[in-house]
């Protein structure tokens, strides 16, 4: 039976910038847990902040507890190291030990040995190495590190030069590869094992860079404390039925270590197995937190159940096929909606992911505004004029505290301009989404009407109307 980790579970006080369990006047602290990339613990390593140099040392079971400085708030960006440095170990998650204070006060670090090639077994060491391929290929992010590590700062962005990245940049480059101790036809190998293809990779690189950041997408929850709605993991899986379908799964994969994870809280686990739907699940995840006044936060005990889930690569496999079921689903929408290219699968896969579906009223409305656009313009709309048509659509039935957000994040998917904090000097391009034909490569043809596309990036409702939420609005 996994014992209970070495703190107290509990309440998060997100005004105050307390963790769970932390009293006024209390020394914060982050309790962590350091595994490798096979998924067992490390023992008795030495791990601590690089800012500060304070250090801690693992139990037996990879948990300990790392001091923090007095009066850090959430969200405060941190370096995690292993000190002293071995020069064969390379931190994967969070890659470099570049990370922020979650809520929850708990941080799962994975470590490998450089070159020891059971590490290519572990779905977070392969995406570390795209996703720091990917930035080697793109350039700096606002957000981010660039392939040198030199953090790029929010008010240095506008002065940074756009990139113009490679048509079709690899998922991994060789220095990265070489870095780790790989070659790359060793990487290719073992990404090509996992039951997902190039084009799911680059969808979920992108859209991660909007979502995680830094962070590793297998082993990250996410848990809006008002709403009291959690999702984890590389495809965002939320209570609505697709986490507990993955949990599902992940234990009948292998039933003795899903229980050893879960230890003493398998009766919780069991319990929202059988819920379909948040408002089901909320009584059992009420048990999985504490509530203060009008928030509640995730436990670290099982912000730490979650990470080991996560890093385990047998029930990462687990979510790289719920990832993949996705991205069908989002290639047969892409399909039936008249669309042929990539970066339309690209695009309705993380419409999928932020609306759970596109519904009928919607695909109705779509298919008028694609009518009515032909009716003003005097052409039919090419793929990207009518991906921006469905964008519209869905986008104006987002609240509008959100809305925004949402209009920025379209201009790397659909227009190509680099113009969310997020992505930096990225655009969809820069991952290899292109505007070609699925199975093919063809290139799809574009109108490029800068007059047209301005008007539909500024006016949601245009051409049926002329609400303008864009992002220049």
């Amino acid at each position: 039976m996994k014992r209970r980790l070495p703190f107290a579970s509990g309440l998060a006080i997100l005004a105050a910038g307390l963790a769970p369990g932390q009293a006024r006047g209390q020394t914060a602290a982050l309790h962590v847990n350091v595994n490798w990339s096979t998924g067992a613990p490390v023992a008795n390593v030495r791990v601590g902040l690089a800012t500060t140099g304070v250090t801690t040392v693992t139990d037996n079971m990879g948990h300990a507890r790392l001091p923090l400085p007095a009066g850090i708030k959430n969200a405060a960006p941190i370096k995690l190291q292993i000190a002293p440095p071995p020069a064969n170990l390379r931190l994967v998650s969070p890659w470099g030990g570049d990370t922020s204070v979650p809520a929850t006060r708990f941080i799962g670090i994975v470590v490998m040995r450089r070159g020891e090639q059971v590490a290519l077994s572990n779905g977070s060491v392969l995406y570390a190495m795209m996703s720091r391929s990917a930035a080697r290929q793109a350039g700096p992010t606002a957000l981010g590190l660039n392939d040198g590590g030199r953090v790029v700062r929010r008010a240095a962005f506008a002065m940074l030069p756009p990139v113009a990245p490679n048509d079709t940049p690899a998922l991994v480059v060789p220095e990265v590869a070489e870095d780790s101790g790989f070659t790359l036809a060793q990487v290719n190998r073992a990404i090509a094992a996992l039951p997902a293809d190039d084009l799911d990779w680059r969808m979920v690189l992108l859209t991660a860079a909007f979502e995680y950041g830094t962070l590793d997408p297998f082993t990250t929850v996410f848990f809006e404390p008002y709403a009291a709605r959690l999702s984890w993991g590389i495809g965002a899986f939320t209570l609505d039925g697709g986490l507990q379908r993955v949990l599902a799964q992940m234990q009948r994969r292998d039933p003795a270590r899903f229980a050893a994870i879960l230890g003493e809280d398998q009766g919780t686990i069991k319990d929202l197995l059988a819920t379909h739907s948040a408002s089901e699940a909320a009584p059992i995840l009420s048990r999985m937190g504490v509530r203060e006044g009008d928030t509640f936060a995730l436990s670290a005990q099982w912000a730490g159940h979650l990470f080991e889930l996560g890093s385990t690569p047998e029930f990462q496999r687990v979510q790289i096929e719920a990832m993949h079921s996705l991205t069908v689903q989002a290639r047969r929408r892409t399909e039936a909606l008249g669309f042929t290219s990539d970066r339309a699968v690209a695009v309705i896969y993380d419409l999928l992911y932020n609306f759970g579906s596109i519904r009928p009223d919607r695909e109705a409305q779509f298919r008028v505004a694609v009518a009515e656009f032909s009716r003003v313009v005097g052409r039919p709309a090419d793929e990207r004029e009518k991906l921006a048509l469905l964008n519209n659509i869905m986008v104006a039935h987002v609240p509008p505290l959100f809305r925004r957000a949402i209009a920025l994040r379209r201009c790397a998917l659909i227009y190509d301009k680099p113009c969310t904090p997020a992505l930096g000097t990225r655009t969809a391009a820069s991952y290899g989404i292109g505007w070609r034909t699925v199975g093919t490569g063809e290139p799809v043809p574009l109108a490029n009407d800068p007059v047209i596309l301005d008007r539909l990036m500024k006016a949601s409702g245009w051409p049926r109307g002329e609400a303008t939420d864009g992002p220049d609005a």
